[in-house]
């Protein structure tokens, strides 16, 4: 009999709380785009051109909105961020999901941090698998991003899961460990 799968909820609550912060992001991204000259004048004390702040404006309220609807997508959405079992996960965690992930294409489990947010890389033996499976532009250019900077294309945050990041790094290397035992006695 096999065991069961291990579903680990979206924290409705965490998305609910980002909502907000991205909000203020934006509309400061804004403030940089329509008011440039008086930043330039003001805090920025004549340190950055009108361009570069303008600039700065459009790339926050971009990335910030686009974090915006995928936090609005994921509270509409009740499957789980994240599914274990017997032959792999499943990560919808977060807005570059990893889809089916086989633990006989995982070679290793590597915690790393990066800005005080802690992440598990998911090193897999063929990485382009997963690099394909993103067709849009960004997340397609995102997943090649963490590909050429992490040497993977699989990051996972505790950050939007009902999980802490150190349960999920344990379940994730017990469950690894498992699976290389149980392939290495057929």
């Amino acid at each position: 009999m096999s065991a069961p799968s291990i579903e680990i909820a979206t924290s409705k609550t965490k998305l609910a709380i980002m909502i907000p912060v991205c909000a203020a992001f934006i509309a400061n991204g804004i403030w940089f785009i329509i008011n440039p000259i008086s930043l330039q004048k003001g805090i920025f004390r004549g340190t950055f051109g009108v361009l570069f702040i303008e600039t700065i404006g459009i790339a926050t309220a971009l990335l910030f909105g686009i974090l915006l609807v995928f936090l609005i997508q994921r509270l509409r959405n009740n499957k789980p961020g994240l599914i274990i079992n017997e032959t792999g996960l499943i990560d919808n965690s977060s807005a570059i999901p990893g889809g089916f992930i086989p633990w006989n294409d995982i070679s290793n489990i590597i915690e790393i941090t990066v800005a005080k947010n802690r992440f598990l890389l998911i090193k897999v033996k063929n990485p382009g698998v997963y690099i394909s499976r993103h067709t849009g532009f960004l997340k397609r250019k995102a997943v090649e991003y963490n590909y050429k900077t992490y040497g993977t294309p699989i990051c996972i945050s505790s950050k939007t899961l009902q999980f802490s990041f150190d349960e999920l790094k344990i379940l994730l290397h017990q469950k690894l460990s498992a699976y290389n035992a149980f392939s290495a006695t057929i």
